[in-house]
């Protein structure tokens, strides 16, 4: 889906029965907020900082909702207004501070607005700083095989919360998809390995084993 557009893919998911109507309405209401924002149109241009301030909560307690509903995050408090403006000064002052000193460099500065994000949505948004492997053994369905594009990938839902991973497959790997027949549609039990990036986020994730169920 890399080269669609936002209304493609989220029309894609909802026809594939990927997601419900409630997400999907969702995913479509940001979108149009983020358009908004990102082509600086005359909507945009005409709301009052309050307005902009309500889009960004009504975004952030979206977002919340399609975690809780897609991938079993547990429930938390929507966001308020004052929780809101509060994370919001303390980043721009840090970022802002007298010779950086609460800013090193801009790996800093990310980790910083990813704090800022977890505490607004009241959930981890990344990984803990001393996280540097994050490994998985679980049963998947396999979406989609694609061997065209570089490097060759395979995307597995995760059956435990349907959460999709996109894994690099190596050669060794391909040779094993053909040995044991696997397919679109398959169910297999697989363990895959990400390392942890400096940002807390995972990279690219590879087979540690692979078997068809």
């Amino acid at each position: 889906m890399l080269d669609k557009t936002q209304f493609e893919r989220i029309n894609s998911l909802k026809k594939e029965g990927l997601i419900k109507e409630d997400i999907y309405d969702s995913l479509d209401l940001i979108r149009k907020i983020r358009n908004d924002c990102l082509h600086y149109n005359q909507d945009f241009k005409r709301k009052t900082n309050d307005e902009l301030k309500s889009d960004a909560i009504e975004v952030l307690n979206l977002f919340k909702k399609i975690l809780k509903e897609l991938i079993g995050f547990p429930s938390t408090p929507e966001v308020a207004i004052d929780n809101f403006t509060k994370v919001l000064e303390e980043a721009a002052k840090q970022s802002t501070s007298k010779n950086n000193e609460s800013v090193k460099n801009f790996e800093d500065m990310n980790l910083k607005l990813r704090n800022a994000a977890s505490i607004l949505l009241g959930m981890p948004t990344a990984f803990h700083p001393d996280i540097k492997i994050v490994i998985y053994s679980k049963i998947y369905k396999v979406w989609e095989i694609d061997l065209d594009i570089n490097p060759p990938e395979i995307t597995l839902e995760d059956l435990s919360n349907n959460f999709p991973f996109f894994v690099d497959l190596q050669e060794k790997d391909k040779q094993l998809l053909e040995r044991e027949g696997i397919k679109e549609g398959d169910i297999i039990q697989a363990k895959i390995r990400s390392e942890v990036s400096n940002t807390g986020q995972t990279e690219a994730w590879k087979f540690l084993h692979l078997r068809k169920m």
